[in-house]
Formats: structure tokens, C-alpha cells, sequence
């Protein structure tokens, strides 16, 4: 089989492009020149910008399945510039998919369209999108994902719509990677917000493996949440942190209070939701400094969107994609998690205070787009 992969030098798509050449595919990878570094070796690395139709369309010459993984994933992003990216650059996809008479497109949605819930209640794809309340990167991707199935409906495109949990895994410098981030840095002593909030993740390898799965097997225009079984509490997850990387480090200055006892539920210990929105701002700031962006990475830890779904309930269920057939292969999260923390150990922390990643943003935007961008 033939596929291309757009931000192929992202998170995913790096992992996709990976799995698809070790299935014995062949890959075009599409990516901005400056990320076609990250590319895994074996690839057809084209540096385009998605917002060219002439050059996307040469580039999907031949393409069977094309996996539009590129994104814009910055929650303290403009809306400028996430529009330009997560729902412009879909149409863009869209119509050179259409030129090339294409198979399939598997396009990346995100949970966050469903918002946070104040209790933990399971969101299947059915579940409805508060657009009003959503943050400016999930609208963005809401909109997106409808530009893609009103492609399907006016254009004749099967368009396979995949909306996963958040994404974790060795080489994340966004979301729980950020967490875990701050923990290490000695940023966060205490459990983060109520503690008791449950959200869904997922493997970055189980992500690209749903993605493979779903180009084989999926009902033609469908959609597709990938989470994981078992959602976990921030608590939790700074239980895990605390027991891998130790309570105390005097190298990284770090001392952190216990996740327990528990007081109705929650860690005795914990950060109220207004301190943690005061220190959101704050990251905002402490980022653009010096000395403070490099002890603690020159992105910030948290941002004011962050904290809103830190807050809240995040439950996916993904019993749609295991019915088709698909399993797993880190169903356990806390397994999963503590498996990117020796990651993480091993490569001294490497996605955090390396250059700033920048991945399928198209280059004729403002400059500030260049900063982050891979599939959420």
C-alpha cells in the first residue's frame, strides 16, 4: 500500500510513519523542510507547505490512504493561527485528496471537542460538542473535523475521523508529558488541582496503530474515539511521578508532599484550581525569560486552557474502535506512563530543552506559528 503522511515529523506522525514503514508500506512523508529531520529513515521525505495545493497535490501522486495527522496543537496559540492550521489546512487536505481520487483519509480530530464534565461520565462519539465552552484549540479542531465530513458528503471522500485521548509516550513536550515535566523540575510539589478528576490517555504507539487498523478495517465515514480502558486521576499521576522519580532530588531542587492522606476524596496536599490559574499565568510569562526558560524549558508548563481541563473530567470510551477488532498494546496507563518516565530519564529530558518543534505549520504564516506543532 501507498500512503503519505502530512506533519510526519510530529509526535505521531513520526510514530505513524514508523509503524507504516515496519508494515512494509510505502511512505511519502510530508512535512515543513525544517522538520523532515525527525522523519524516520525509509520514508520519501517531501518538505511542502500544506497550504500549497499545487505541490500537496504532486506530492500525492499514487497516494492509496493519506493520513493527515499535521496540526497546530498549542493551547495558548492565536486563533489566527490555530484556523489557519487545524481548519484551513484541512481543506487543503481535503481537496488534493479529491484531485488524487484517494482511497481513504484518516484525519486527526481530538477528545477535547467533548469539553471536560463535571462528573466522570463516559464520552462515546454520539456524546454532544459544547462549542461555546470549548478552548480556542479544541473549536479549532471541531471545526476542522466538520470541514472533513462535509467533504465526504459533497465530494465522494471515505474520510475516517479519529478523535484520541490525550496523547502520551516517549518524545511529548505537550500535555501529560508537560506534567510530569514540571514534576521532575521540582515545578509541582503537590498534587495538581482536586486530585480526584479522572481523564482518559493513550499510547502514542496505540494511536498509530488505530490509525493503521482503522485504514484496514473501518466503516467508510465514520468517526473514532482511541482512549485507553482505564481513565486516571491527576493524583494518581503524580503518585506514579513521585515513585519513579523520588520525592527528593537535590540535583533538580526538587521536594514534593504526598498524594496522601485523602480528605473526602481529595490529597490533603494539593493545589487549589485558583492557585493553579495564577500559576498558569505566570508560566505564560516565566517562559519568555532567560534563565527561568532554561532551567524549566522554553515552553510553559501550564496555560489558563490547560488548567480548565486539569479541573475537569475527561472520560473517552473507545468501545466503538474494539469493536472493530482493535486491541491495545499498552491497555495499562500507569504501565504506560512509567515506561515514558524511563524514557524521559534516559534521554536527560531531551524533547524539553531541545530546539522548539515545529511540524506542518505552514511557512507562509507569522512567525509565531513556527513553534509547536504536531498531532493531538
Amino acid at each position: 500500500m501507498r500512503a503519505a503522511v502530512t506533519g510526519a515529523g510530529g509526535f505521531i506522525g513520526s510514530a505513524l510513519t514508523s509503524l507504516l514503514l515496519d508494515r512494509g508500506w510505502d511512505v511519502a512523508a510530508l512535512d515543513l523542510p525544517q522538520a523532515l529531520g525527525r522523519v524516520p529513515a525509509g520514508a520519501r521525505r517531501i518538505g511542502l507547505d500544506i497550504r500549497n495545493q499545487s505541490a500537496l497535490r504532486e506530492a500525492l501522486r499514487g497516494v492509496q490512504v493519506l493520513f493527515h495527522t499535521a496540526a497546530l496543537f498549542d493551547l495558548a496559540a492565536a486563533w489566527d493561527d490555530l484556523y489557519a492550521v487545524n481548519v484551513e489546512g484541512v481543506g487543503q487536505v481535503c481537496a488534493a485528496a479529491r484531485a488524487r481520487r484517494i482511497e481513504r483519509v484518516i484525519t486527526w480530530s481530538s477528545s477535547s471537542v467533548y469539553g471536560g464534565t463535571a462528573r466522570p461520565e463516559p464520552l462515546a462519539e454520539t456524546a454532544p460538542v459544547p462549542f461555546e465552552r470549548l478552548n480556542p484549540y479544541a473549536r479549532s479542531k471541531w471545526l476542522g473535523e466538520l470541514l472533513a465530513r462535509e467533504a465526504a458528503i459533497t465530494d465522494g471522500l471515505d474520510v475516517i475521523v479519529v478523535r484520541p485521548a490525550e496523547v502520551y509516550g516517549p518524545g511529548s513536550a505537550k500535555g501529560l508529558g508537560q506534567a510530569l515535566f514540571a514534576f521532575k523540575t521540582g515545578a509541582m510539589s503537590a498534587v495538581p488541582g482536586p486530585g480526584k478528576v479522572l481523564h482518559s490517555y493513550v499510547h502514542v504507539e496505540d494511536v498509530a496503530r488505530a490509525a493503521v487498523h482503522l485504514a484496514e478495517h473501518a466503516t467508510p465515514n465514520a468517526v473514532y474515539n482511541v482512549a485507553g480502558p482505564t481513565p486516571i486521576a491527576a493524583a494518581d499521576v503524580y503518585a506514579l511521578a513521585r515513585r519513579r522519580l523520588g520525592w527528593l532530588s537535590v540535583r533538580d531542587a526538587r521536594v514534593t508532599f504526598p498524594h496522601r492522606p485523602r480528605l473526602r476524596g481529595r490529597p490533603l496536599f494539593h493545589v487549589p484550581p485558583a492557585i493553579l490559574r495564577l500559576y498558569a499565568h505566570w508560566e505564560l510569562l516565566r517562559a519568555r525569560r532567560g534563565w527561568l526558560a532554561q532551567k524549566f524549558g522554553p515552553n510553559p508548563l501550564a496555560n489558563p486552557a490547560g488548567v480548565h481541563l486539569l479541573i475537569h473530567n475527561h472520560v473517552v470510551d473507545a468501545a466503538k474502535l474494539l469493536k472493530t477488532g482493535f486491541r491495545l498494546a499498552w491497555p495499562d496507563a500507569e504501565a504506560g506512563i512509567l515506561a515514558t518516565l524511563d524514557a524521559y530519564e534516559r534521554s536527560g529530558w531531551a524533547p524539553f530543552y531541545g530546539s522548539e518543534r515545529a511540524s506542518a505549520v505552514p511557512s507562509g504564516s507569522p512567525s509565531r506559528l513556527n513553534r509547536s506543532a504536531s498531532a493531538s
